[in-house]
C-alpha cells in the first residue's frame, strides 16, 4: 500500500500508466510464499491502487486489473522456468513486458484504436527504463536485508510446527515501546518537507488549470499545484498514521487479529533500520509472532 502510494504521487502523462513500484513486494513474495499467496497478494494490491487513486470504477481499473495479473503470471512463469538463473532484474522486465503489451492490447480494443500506435513507445520505453531501476533496487534490497534473508531461511527451515507459546499483549506492547527522540522527530519532519516539495515540483511539470505565475520556463498551475499537495500529503500522512497506530493500537485477539498485529509489527521493523549486528527483543518478538501466527493458522485450517 505504502509502495502504491509512492506510486499514485508521481505524476505521469497517461492516465493508466504504471511504474511499477508496488510490484516490488510481489517480486520478494515469489520466493516466500505460495502460488495462491501470490496471486492474491496480486489481487489486494490491485485493490488498493485503485482505492488510492480513485479509480475503481473506472477504464484505469480494468488496465491494472488485467496488466498487473499478465506480470504476475508471466514473473511466476519465468522464475519457475529459469529458477538460480534469473536475477529480479530479470523477473522485473519480464513483468514490465507482459503488463505494457496486455495495457497495449486493452488501448487498442477500449479506446484508442489505430491511434495505440503513437502511445505504444511511450508505454514500452518507460516500463523498461522504470524495470531496469526497481529491478536493481529490488535485487540490492534483497541482497542486504536482514529481514527478507530471514523470510528465506524461515521458508527453508519450515518452522510451522514449532511450538512456541507467549503472552501477545505484553510482547506487542514492548514491540511499540519506544522512547520520544527529538533529533530523529525533527529529521524526519524535515524529510516529510522535503518528499512533499519533490512530489509538488513533478507534479508542476505537468501543468494544467489557471496559471498562477511562471518561474523561468516553470509554469505554476493551481490545479498542478494542489494534486500535488493532495498527494503528497495523503502519502506522507500516511505514513505518520501508521507509526501512530504502532504505538496506540492495543494487541487484537483471534486469527484476523493476530494477522493485523504482523502488519504493523513488520512495518515497525522495516521502518527502524536497526543495526545488523543488534539481536534485539523485537528480532525475538517478530520470531514468536510469525511461529504463533502460523500456529493458529494451521489448527484453524485442521
Amino acid at each position: 500500500m505504502f509502495l502504491s502510494m509512492i506510486e499514485y504521487a508521481i505524476p505521469k502523462p497517461l492516465p493508466f500508466m504504471r511504474l511499477g513500484i508496488a510490484n516490488m513486494g510481489i517480486m520478494l513474495a515469489l520466493y516466500v510464499l505460495p502460488i495462491r499467496q501470490v496471486l492474491f497478494l496480486t489481487l489486494v494490491k490491485v485493490l488498493l491502487q485503485a482505492l488510492i487513486s480513485g479509480t475503481f470504477f473506472s477504464y484505469i481499473f480494468i488496465f491494472s486489473f488485467f496488466g498487473s495479473f499478465a506480470s504476475v503470471f508471466t514473473m511466476i512463469l519465468c522464475k519457475n522456468l529459469f529458477k538460480s538463473k534469473i536475477s529480479f532484474l530479470g523477473i522485473c522486465l519480464s513483468g514490465a513486458l507482459a503488463n505494457n503489451l496486455c495495457q497495449i492490447l486493452l488501448s487498442y480494443l477500449m479506446i484508442f484504436r489505430s491511434s495505440t500506435s503513437y502511445i505504444a513507445p511511450i508505454l514500452l520505453i518507460s516500463g523498461f527504463i522504470s524495470s531496469i531501476v526497481l529491478g536493481i533496487f529490488t535485487q540490492n534490497f534483497a541482497k542486504k536485508s536482514i529481514w527478507y534473508d530471514s523470510l528465506l531461511k524461515d521458508k527453508k527451515i519450515n518452522t510451522q510446527t514449532e511450538n512456541i507459546s507467549f503472552n501477545q499483549k505484553n510482547e506487542f506492547n514492548l514491540a511499540k515501546s519506544k522512547k520520544f527522540n527529538s533529533k530523529k522527530f525533527v529529521k524526519n519532519l524535515f524529510s516529510s518537507f522535503m518528499l512533499l516539495l519533490s512530489i509538488v515540483f513533478f507534479s508542476l511539470l505537468l501543468p494544467s488549470g489557471k496559471l498562477l505565475f511562471s518561474i523561468g520556463s516553470l509554469k505554476i498551475t493551481q490545479d498542478a499545484f494542489l494534486l500535488g499537495l493532495r498527494r503528497g500529503l495523503i502519502l506522507i500522512l500516511s505514513v505518520y498514521f501508521s507509526k501512530f497506530i504502532i504505538l496506540f493500537l492495543p494487541p487484537l485477539k483471534g486469527k484476523f487479529g493476530c494477522f493485523v498485529n504482523l502488519i504493523f509489527i513488520y512495518f515497525n521493523k522495516l521502518s527502524s533500520f536497526s543495526d545488523k549486528t543488534e539481536n534485539s527483543k523485537g528480532e525475538k518478538l517478530l520470531k514468536k509472532l510469525d511461529n504463533h501466527f502460523l500456529k493458529v493458522y494451521n489448527s484453524d485450517i485442521r
